[in-house]
């Protein structure tokens, strides 16, 4: 019989361990280009399209670790992973899509308008192909891929409001623009490597 109380507590502390611990922007460095983009673009609106991610994320959770269950004794399975996992992916979108334009009609098109974007990035298949690479159980992946969706949020809050104050500060010439974008998210990295620790392997 499955206890939920220790299902529920190991979902609650993979998602705690990839929002921050393993934050996909700011330890793993993955889809922080896109991050950066959507910041620097005042016209996409990030709110949006970083709780459509976590959405997608929690939602291809499952499918995907079905997948990883049924392939789990296959020789070669490493190799299948990233294929089927894309495919799977892609469905998701799909049925995704069908429910909002059936579902959400008054905001379908602002939603269809980044849901590609939430899909298919590195973010989402980075924290999936994570959590399936490990062979993390159902409340795992499940943790694990909803914390991949807050931690991105979380990690675009912080460089939002990062770069609005750094607006108002008298930044160096030389130091404008990317360069003090990428000084700042690298200080916001080590300050999370800060909190976790780092094993250092000589």
């Amino acid at each position: 019989m499955v206890d939920i109380k220790a299902a529920f507590a190991i979902f609650f502390e993979y998602a705690l361990l990839a929002s921050f611990a393993e934050n996909v922007v700011l330890t793993r460095g993955i889809d922080s280009s896109s991050s950066l983009r959507i910041v620097s673009d005042r016209r996409i609106s990030w709110i949006l399209y970083a709780l459509l991610l976590t959405f997608m994320c929690a939602v291809s959770a499952l499918p995907l670790y079905l997948v990883n269950y049924l392939i789990r004794d296959w020789s070669y399975r490493y190799i299948f992973i990233p294929v089927l996992y894309v495919i799977m992916i892609s469905a998701t979108y799909f049925a995704v899509s069908l429910l909002v334009q059936n579902l959400f009609t008054k905001y379908a098109r602002a939603i269809l308008k980044r849901l590609p974007f939430a899909s298919f990035n590195c973010a989402l298949f980075g924290g999936i192909l994570v959590a399936g690479l490990r062979d993390y159980s159902l409340s795992q992946t499940l943790g694990y891929a909803l914390g991949t969706g807050i931690g991105y949020v979380f990690a675009t809050v912080m460089i939002v409001e990062g770069m609005r104050r750094l607006e108002l500060c008298d930044i160096p010439k030389a130091f404008k623009g990317l360069p003090i974008s990428l000084i700042y998210i690298g200080i916001l990295s080590l300050a999370l490597y800060g909190l976790t620790g780092v094993w250092l392997v000589y």
